[in-house]
């Protein structure tokens, strides 16, 4: 049914779609843009230059493009023919492509050196940011200068990078020298992060750094086109398990370390003084200052980079048990002389400074790692304390309570699509599908679907579920002997179903799947709510026995019909049912079952030995 729009003057095709409208643009309107000014930096100006780095006139149009080949994001055409060879030609495998690069590597090696060596597959940093910030495709998306921006008096907003106070106050730093007037700043922004690839590569461990310049505008990072990539994937020094909490071989893992990312980000150094003549987005040429910026980082990640001990705050220099109140800040300088004035012990014991690591931010003109830390919202909040930190609080609670948490978990019996650990816990990452589902009390619903009628709808429903025989429909009841249904209702925005077409040979046997939508935004851009045919009279196989709906919702909720579960877990306990000491056994009819489920032992406080068995879970509890 079209819907008319009396303040837009507009019609809309769908009811959902004039809700959508409705919801968006009168009662939540966004505020109107306010018109902003801009101060840029009076000295960082990124004026225009020549290939060899002459400044010309602003107004002077682009150089031709380069028509040679571009080999990016190899360095040469070389190491490109020979990743084709390699991996399209010879398809050698990943151990055969590093047995041949260790051959190639000790070949020009010098002989004598007993000591172990750790690999790090690393890109030329400087190629890297010169092929992203030459990339046309950030052309009007980029930004060349340092620059504040008012929305009002005294009324400052801040989008983009380098509309921060971070990039006006280097600036200013770099600024200080007159060689470096007229050129442009780029900002590097890194990140590191330690992950588990648990698909095709047999739980292996990487840890990755990434690259990224920080005058990009935010809308093309979200759009994801190439602007955070791939820098290195860092050495991971491994040992025998006795060793995890070993001090010496901690400190030596954070050397390694940073003598890595030193070692990586080394051909940029000199462009952090000397300015490096870079093509533009728009074509022109610019001679560039390079500066550290901020490094994103989850908290394990913070601790490697600032030097500090686990538990200690990277930023500032409160003890472990006061971190609620902000401390000290600290800063190079500082730690600098800490390390030179106090011995290792009392640097460990009173500052929580890690004496024999020297951030790689030391290596670079300006840069101080504890300025430069960032958090890492995704791994931090949104997966740290909702995912690592909630299991570790459970485990701990069940290794409290007298239950070894990794045996209950290696003795669950074997159930279709459940992913065994059969060393219990010790997980590295943990990874699984977001639900889909948005849980939602049955008055919000019915006011967003436009049903007024919903919460009728759903106590007839029920009863004509709970009460099949009864000879009296729900619809000829008074309302207040339908059941209730009482917390929030799961909304879903699509089901799929499985049936047979004999002539339609789209499956097995004529076995085929339809995925049934009911979404207000499908694929981003429209909604969908597909037809459906319901089964209502078993007597007619045909269309005679049908009806055809319109699908709004799909719906899922759970009814207490008086029995109480578990108060601690919210899990059903349940007991076997045994007559005259033995386990009843029985026939049921395949009719009958609804659909399968898995049970968990409850052990209580018996230990479960070493070794259990998990197919004996089921005869055992």
């Amino acid at each position: 049914m079209a819907c008319w729009c009396n303040i837009c003057k507009r019609t809309f095709p769908t009811l959902s779609g004039f809700i959508q409208h409705n919801n968006i643009c009168h009662k939540r309107p966004k505020p109107l843009k306010h018109q902003s000014t801009f101060n840029f930096h009076p000295h960082l100006t990124a004026r225009k230059c020549t290939e060899d780095g002459a400044f010309i006139p602003q107004d002077a149009p682009p150089p031709p493009q380069d028509a040679t080949a571009d080999w990016s994001p190899f360095p040469d055409e070389p190491s490109f023919e020979f990743a084709e060879l390699m991996f399209e030609k010879i398809q050698s495998s990943q151990g055969d492509i590093d047995e041949l690069l260790m051959i190639l590597a000790k070949k020009n090696a010098q002989d004598g050196c007993d000591q172990e060596e750790y690999v790090v597959h690393t890109r030329d940093s400087l190629s890297v940011m010169q092929s992203i910030v030459g990339s046309a495709d950030f052309n009007g998306s980029f930004d060349y200068v340092p620059f504040e921006e008012y929305t009002g008096p005294d009324c400052q907003r801040w989008s983009n990078f380098m509309s921060g106070r971070w990039a006006f106050k280097k600036a200013d730093k770099i600024a200080q020298d007159p060689a470096t007037h007229s050129v442009m700043l780029v900002p590097i922004i890194l990140s590191a992060d330690k992950m588990t690839v648990s698909v095709g590569t047999g739980n292996q461990e990487f840890h990755l750094v990434y690259i990224s310049p920080g005058n990009i505008h935010n809308e093309m990072r979200r759009a994801h086109r190439d602007i955070v990539v791939p820098l290195a994937f860092l050495a991971i020094p491994k040992a025998s398990r006795e060793f995890d909490d070993d001090e010496e071989f901690w400190i030596f893992k954070k050397q390694v370390y940073h003598r890595s990312l030193a070692q990586i980000l080394s051909p940029l150094r000199p462009g952090m003084t000397t300015p490096e003549v870079m093509a533009c987005p728009n074509g022109h040429f610019r001679r560039a200052i390079f500066e550290l910026g901020p490094f994103i980082a989850d908290y394990p990640e913070q601790v490697y980079l600032a030097g500090i001990i686990q538990g200690w705050c990277p930023k500032c220099q409160a003890p472990p048990d006061e971190l609620e109140r902000e401390g000290r800040p600290r800063f190079r300088d500082h730690t600098e002389v800490l390390v030179e004035t106090f011995d290792p012990g009392d640097l460990w014991d009173v500052f929580g400074v890690v004496a024999d690591v020297i951030p790689f931010t030391n290596y670079f003109p300006q840069a101080d790692i504890h300025e430069l830390i960032s958090p890492d919202i995704l791994h931090q909040l949104i997966k740290g304390t909702f995912k690592d930190h909630l299991v570790s609080w459970v485990e701990q609670y069940i290794t409290e309570t007298a239950i070894e948490g990794s045996i209950v978990i290696a003795a669950a019996p074997p159930f279709p699509g459940l992913h065994r650990f059969p060393e219990g816990r010790r997980f590295k990452q943990w990874t699984g599908n977001d639900s889909k589902a948005l849980m939602k009390p049955i008055h919000v619903l019915s006011e967003e679907i436009n049903q007024p009628l919903l919460p009728e709808l759903l106590r007839q429903f029920l009863h004509n579920q709970l009460y099949r025989d009864d000879e009296l429909a729900a619809a000829d009841l008074p309302l207040n002997e339908c059941p209730q249904i009482r917390g929030c209702i799961s909304v879903y925005h699509c089901a799929s179903t499985t049936f047979y077409t004999p002539s339609e040979r789209s499956g097995r046997n004529g076995m085929h799947r339809k995925i049934i939508r009911a979404n207000p935004v499908w694929q981003k851009k429209h909604p969908q709510y597909d037809t459906v045919l319901i089964k209502m009279d078993h007597n007619f196989p045909d269309m005679r026995g049908m009806l055809v709906g319109h699908v709004l919702q799909f719906l899922s909720f759970m009814h207490d019909k008086g029995e109480e579960c578990d108060s601690i877990t919210g899990i059903w306990v349940l007991k076997p049912e045994v007559i005259g000491g033995r386990r009843t056994v029985g026939i049921v009819h395949l009719d009958s079952v609804v659909r399968a489920c898995h049970l968990i032992g409850v052990s209580g406080r018996t230990p479960i030995p070493v070794g259990f068995a998990p197919y004996h879970s089921l005869e055992a509890f």
